[in-house]
């Protein structure tokens, strides 16, 4: 009985380990096939997300809004001309980037994003703001503040870490809202905080 009663102890455990580390990601990409010029992929959201298409010079050739659940897409490239294509995938929570290669009579969508950039998140709380930045590129941080005339309030850089972190007081600022603009990984994000 006693071993009985640790065996379902240890199976909770591990079941529950697995539980926490299975959570779902905010959206992922798997490529179904290819077939000459035509890929066949699918997306697994959580919430609702754009999808575009860019050329190598980001010029945006495709977009479309998705809804949550699992989205099937299939992507006809024959009118493109050879070259390098990207897929962007962008949700509340991050932007990811997967490259198609366009060649003779060949389309390919790689399985693994080119890059991945999680957004930042400001949290207000009676003009204490809070600002966590997921940092996985480790690139440095600028994050600079303005008043809603565009009067520059603030400015200030960071090192690269994994996790950032930085409260902001702004509960003495005149205006009714300020803009943050944080900028880290070769994105730049923008967001309108209310003062009070």
């Amino acid at each position: 009985m006693k071993k009985l009663l640790k065996f379902s102890l240890v199976l909770a455990v591990v079941l529950t380990t697995a539980t926490t580390f299975a959570a779902p990601s905010d959206f992922s990409l798997f490529v179904k096939k290819v077939e000459g010029k035509t890929i066949h992929f699918s997306m697994n959201t959580l919430e609702n997300m754009e999808l575009s298409l860019y050329d190598s010079n980001d010029v945006l050739i495709h977009t479309e809004n998705l809804s949550t659940g699992n989205i099937s897409r299939t992507y006809d490239l024959n009118s493109l001309p050879d070259g390098t294509y990207f897929l962007e995938a962008d949700s509340t929570v991050k932007t990811a980037r997967y490259e198609i290669t366009v060649s003779d009579k060949v389309a390919n969508l790689s399985k693994k994003a080119v890059y991945e950039v999680y957004k930042p998140t400001l949290v207000n709380n009676k003009g204490l703001v809070t600002l966590s930045v997921l940092n996985f590129n480790e690139s440095p941080i600028a994050v600079r503040i303005y008043d809603n005339d565009g009067i520059e309030l603030y400015e200030g850089k960071f090192d690269s870490k994994v996790s950032f972190f930085k409260k902001f007081d702004i509960s003495s600022i005149p205006a009714t809202g300020c803009v943050f603009e944080i900028s880290y990984a070769d994105k730049i994000f923008t967001q309108t905080v209310a003062t009070k």
